[in-house]
């Protein structure tokens, strides 16, 4: 490894695995979609899931997902455009809030709001960066670099290790001083995406997908289908881990992250390198410690930004069929149009404690019944039992004297049924 072009091939290939890194966390994703959608509630956790979406091949390291990985982090906003019904617009709406050129990882690593001339996580990731620099040296003789080597390669990826580390970091600070729910939402948008999801992803990118791997169509729809599907299932643990008190989740986020430091090392160098949880764990502290006095400024400062920048490219989710919840009201019609269908709300706020807010349109003058079940389905409140005209309503839930759990609101009018799934957390 002391062979001049040995080293020059070495540093492109951190070099290249960094381009599309810089970027905020999945929680700070999420929270800033929650903020950017308040308004719209009943389509937020929509939104929230597509704004996890351009992340999906973020931490994979073959050229397939790296050029799937540039697609998703940059958009012309042809997957609004390709949206074919309001849920979709919902996650397109929350990609664009995440990707390039409108989105949030524009202030992450091109131009803060709040700091001059870089984009705030590249900042604060190179003030971090030599915190973990010997740490880092370490490792890489530790699997059989000599020294120089070693700090010459330390020197390249430690900006890029201290990136993905203060993207969690910061995850975890949103949770602690921010959005103490943070981690159920995230489990929910995933849990309740809309099933058209995966084809929305196809209509957009299959066709680069094809051409780049000299797959056939159905070949690259049935990648990004099975990807979409294992990433969603990475995103629910992840949300699930943020529902941990703090320290047990930074002890098994740092367990599940070493691998994918040793991966990214090990992509660079043809080495075996071994990086410990407790490693990862330090790493972590210092970068909350470090970001922790300036990341509430430049996250306010970038969900105000955003909102301008989509509002500017004509990129809303205000179109009333979405309006089916304002504040104070109780249960009673919400908007003088008349719904096109009959449809139950994803309740808000979810989860809650201990009171929460149903919503649902009435198309046509009929009976309707709301009703809360628990887990093992056994009846625990009728909200609503009685003739509706048509319109937008709200019923409020109190579930006081209630366990903290999974609950499920059934709405009954007719033929028509449908149920929401919602998370009493105490």
């Amino acid at each position: 490894m002391k062979n001049l072009s040995r080293i020059l091939v070495l540093a492109a290939a951190i070099v290249s695995t960094t381009a599309a890194a810089f970027a905020w966390g999945n929680a700070t994703h999420v929270y800033v979609a929650d903020r950017l959608g308040a308004k719209y509630p009943l389509q937020n956790t929509y939104e929230l899931y597509g704004a996890l979406l351009p992340d999906t091949y973020t931490y994979s390291f073959d050229s397939t997902a790296v050029m799937m990985d540039a697609l998703l982090q940059t958009s012309d906003g042809t997957i609004y455009r390709s949206a074919w019904n309001r849920n979709l617009k919902s996650v397109a709406y929350g990609f664009l809030t995440h990707a390039a050129p409108h989105g949030a990882d524009v202030t992450a690593h091109t131009a803060a709001v709040t700091i001059p001339g870089e984009g705030y996580i590249v900042h604060t990731a190179g003030v971090l960066a030599p915190e973990l620099y010997p740490t880092i040296v370490e490792i890489l003789m530790n699997g059989g670099l000599d020294e120089s080597t070693a700090q010459y390669v330390a020197g390249q990826a430690s900006p890029v290790l201290a990136n993905d580390v203060l993207e969690t970091a910061i995850d975890l600070l949103v949770k602690r001083q921010d959005d103490k729910f943070i981690g159920a939402k995230i489990a929910a948008a995933a849990l309740a995406r809309p099933f058209e999801t995966p084809e929305l992803l196809c209509a957009v990118y299959a066709k680069d997908l094809a051409a780049y791997a000299h797959l056939t169509r159905t070949q690259a729809k049935a990648r990004i289908i099975a990807d979409e599907a294992a990433y969603r299932k990475m995103i629910i643990q992840y949300g699930t881990l943020f529902c941990l008190p703090e320290n047990t989740t930074i002890a098994q986020l740092s367990a599940s992250l070493a691998p994918v430091a040793e991966s990214f090392l090990e992509a660079a160098v043809p080495l075996d390198f071994t990086v410990t949880p407790a490693q990862v764990e330090s790493f972590l502290r210092k970068a909350m410690l470090l970001a922790a006095p300036t990341y509430k400024a430049e996250l306010t400062a970038t969900i105000a930004w955003v909102r301008e920048q989509l509002n500017s490219a004509g990129v809303t989710n205000t179109d009333s069929p979405f309006v089916f919840w304002k504040e104070g009201a109780g249960e009673q019609a919400l908007s003088a149009d008349v719904p096109k269908e009959f449809a139950l709300g994803q309740n808000y706020p979810n989860p809650f404690n201990p009171s929460t807010s149903v919503k649902f349109a009435v198309s046509e003058t009929r009976m309707v019944r709301l009703t809360v079940y628990d887990m093992l389905g056994r009846e625990i409140a009728t909200l609503v039992n009685e003739v509706k005209e048509p319109g937008f309503y709200t019923a409020t839930w109190n579930a006081s004297g209630l366990s903290s759990g999974v609950y499920f609101c059934r709405m009954n009018s007719g033929a028509f049924t449908q149920t929401q799934r919602m998370t009493l957390m105490k």
